[in-house]
């Protein structure tokens, strides 16, 4: 190669990566400057991994809801069952590690994390047994935490949980590549970005979570697309954990577990009359009903049909 040619394919290459830094910078700059949900009775609880947000209201016996596990996750999608909740419980909210307003830290994320994180919560915050509420790929969390002995846990109710196949999908070759892939600087953070766009939440992750996408807050994908870049590049993280499969565990196992265990599905969620199936299998004790007209997120699209599902459940 000529220094000529040499010399022009390095400047190329700069411009490229400097342009690319440049995008990534802003896009997180503007996110950073955008308002973010204001929650009531917010605290924070100074885990060994990071600052923990949680709120925590009403009064009873203690329920720890437990959102699904995605980079625009957090408590919003409680937001519309809490009030009525927390009449009868002690509710607290919890944005995991590498999700909302918690801290997210450059780690890999695995399922082990965020049940430590789980139950040193329980331990240090709540200081008794606890029901808990889990919704989507959260589910794992507290199912591998009922392997412990260290665990607190009274009732599990899931939300639409996982498939026993996706949960058994551990790393391997190709999702190593692209966990090391979206974890390495410039076009990582870029790639990042681009898979979770502004665009993302207001389209495919609304159409492809709810029934009646156009019935929901034009705030909720808002708030999922700043949540995912809160905290800067270091939000990157989860969302390699998440690519890579190192936050999924096989809950075969698990799900034999004494502890009552309930699920509620959406009527149209993908495969969970397969799941549903799957988990019954596996534990007959397991219980489970499907709330009519929703998707993936029954406790926002039918908040009273999920209210009375839950209370049902946790005040056997």
């Amino acid at each position: 190669m000529s220094k000529n040619r040499l010399l022009k394919t390095t400047l190329f290459l700069s411009l490229t990566a400097a342009t690319m830094h440049a995008v990534n910078r802003t896009i997180f700059s503007i996110t950073d400057k955008l308002s973010f949900l204001t929650k009531d009775n917010e605290y924070t609880y100074k885990w060994r991994f990071g600052d923990i947000s949680y709120t925590k209201q009403g009064s009873g016996s203690p329920v720890l809801l437990i959102h699904d596990l995605t980079c625009g996750s957090f408590d919003l999608e409680w937001k519309y069952i809490l009030t009525e909740l927390s009449k009868n419980y002690e509710v607290y909210t919890i944005d995991l590690p590498g999700c909302g307003k918690s801290d997210k830290l450059f780690m890999t994320y695995t399922n082990f994390i965020f049940v430590e994180c789980i139950q040193d919560f329980i331990k240090d915050i709540i200081g008794k047994e606890t029901d808990v509420i889990a919704s989507g790929l959260s589910s794992t969390i507290p199912l591998t935490s009922t392997l412990t002995k260290e665990h607190n846990i009274k009732k599990i109710l899931l939300v639409n949980p996982p498939s026993i196949k996706l949960t058994n999908q551990i790393p391997d070759s190709r999702s190593k590549f692209l966990k090391k892939l979206i974890e390495f600087p410039i076009i990582g953070t870029l790639l990042f970005n681009i898979c979770n766009c502004e665009g993302y939440y207001n389209n495919e992750f609304m159409k492809s979570s709810f029934l009646t996408p156009e019935f929901i807050s034009i705030k909720f994908p808002k708030m999922y697309y700043i949540a995912a870049h809160k905290k800067g590049t270091s939000a990157k993280y989860l969302f390699a954990s998440l690519i890579g499969k190192y936050v999924n565990f096989p809950v075969e196992r698990s799900l034999k577990t004494d502890i009552p265990v309930h699920c509620i599905f959406g009527e149209f969620e993908y495969n969970a009359l397969i799941t549903s199936s799957e988990y019954k299998k596996v534990n007959h004790a397991i219980t489970y009903e499907f709330i009519d007209n929703c998707k993936h997120y029954p406790q926002i699209e039918q908040p009273e049909n999920f209210l009375q599902a839950c209370e049902k459940f946790l005040s056997k």
